[in-house]
């Protein structure tokens, strides 16, 4: 069967209405995996969301986080149907906060995000209100995942041929080894954010969602390559929502965990970013990485990131090391563009 046939068939299944025209909001076949995220207008004049996960738990995980949420907060899509691996979602208007960050004032683009840090925070509290906590599993929190986080230095290494100074291992695994209380998105990036015209935020792709630090969350928001910020900008939302957050579930103060933790991630996703690089050897075109959120495989994302990785370094000692190491890579990296 061919494609077509059978995303007529799937919907019409979910759904009971007939296609009238899909397409690939992300790009055909992005995913190695075989999932697929399509934008559907029904016969009637209708948009929807249907999405293949190729992971059947992953589905299940998904359309019970809609089904269980969306109810109480509409920070969230309402779930449609499902069937298998197959879900239809209710379909948002606006325009992805990638987008719409990067065309927004300084004013206005503050207030954007503070109202989107606050839709998680939502989501968390009317998580904890239904126990929702107790009904997803605890996710990266093994051993194996913390030195993985590490290994990204190492990954940035191979690329850019600058070797990365030696840091504290055991310390920085101690910071990062948490107890898994609260629920949460976990890949709260911009790209899976939308801004509805009314200014609230609405957050799709749940599939990996789970539980652990409720911090965590505003982790992955700040670290984003598309969140572009001054330093007093930066604190100022830091400040406003930083002690929101269980402070039960980390093992040093908030803004530490937050600091080593960015630190690490945004190193992760840079190690990502110059793997596709490196492969490609070129950049993608930075519109459109914002049209189709892709990963910001951009000279100039990835230099602003290392930027702010070595801003985020520098204000803990476990992580300072890697403050001149991180401005030499933002450095190499604004040269491969010449």
């Amino acid at each position: 069967m061919g494609e077509e046939s059978q995303i007529k068939e799937k919907f019409w299944k979910l759904t009971s209405m007939r296609v009238h025209s899909y397409s690939h909001p992300g790009l055909q076949n992005r995913d190695k995996s075989g999932n697929k995220t399509l934008l559907i207008t029904s016969n009637q004049g209708k948009k929807y969301i249907l999405t293949y996960r190729y992971n059947l738990a992953y589905a299940e995980l998904e359309a019970e986080v809609l089904k269980r949420l969306a109810k109480r907060n509409d920070a969230l899509p309402k779930l449609i149907n499902r069937s298998g691996n197959w879900l239809v979602q209710e379909y948002i208007s606006g325009q992805r906060l990638s987008v719409a960050l990067a065309n927004k004032n300084n004013k206005k683009k503050c207030e954007s995000i503070c109202n989107a840090i606050s839709s998680l925070i939502s989501i968390q509290e009317n998580a904890q209100e239904i126990g929702l906590e107790k009904l997803v599993k605890p996710i990266c929190t093994s051993q194996e995942w913390r030195e993985g986080k590490i290994g990204a230095l190492k990954g940035i290494a191979e690329v850019s041929g600058l070797s990365p100074p030696r840091v504290r291992r055991d310390k920085i695994f101690k910071v990062l080894k948490i107890k898994p209380l609260s629920f949460i998105k976990w890949d709260a990036r911009l790209g899976n954010g939308i801004l509805r015209d009314n200014k609230s935020t609405c957050w799709f792709d749940w599939e990996h969602c789970g539980r652990r630090a409720g911090i965590d969350d505003l982790v992955w928001f700040l670290s984003d390559e598309w969140l572009n910020l001054t330093k007093d900008e930066e604190q100022l939302i830091i400040n406003k929502f930083i002690y929101r957050f269980n402070r039960k579930e980390i093992s040093v103060p908030s803004e530490a965990y937050l600091r080593v933790f960015g630190t690490i991630h945004m190193c992760g996703r840079l190690s990502k970013i110059l793997e596709l690089w490196q492969g490609r050897s070129s950049w993608i075109d930075r519109e459109k990485c914002l049209t189709h959120d892709l990963m910001g495989v951009t000279a100039q994302e990835s230099s602003r990131l290392a930027l702010k990785a070595a801003r985020w370094a520098n204000d803990d000692n476990l992580t300072r090391p890697l403050v001149p190491w991180l401005n030499n890579l933002s450095t190499w990296i604004n040269e491969q563009q010449k």
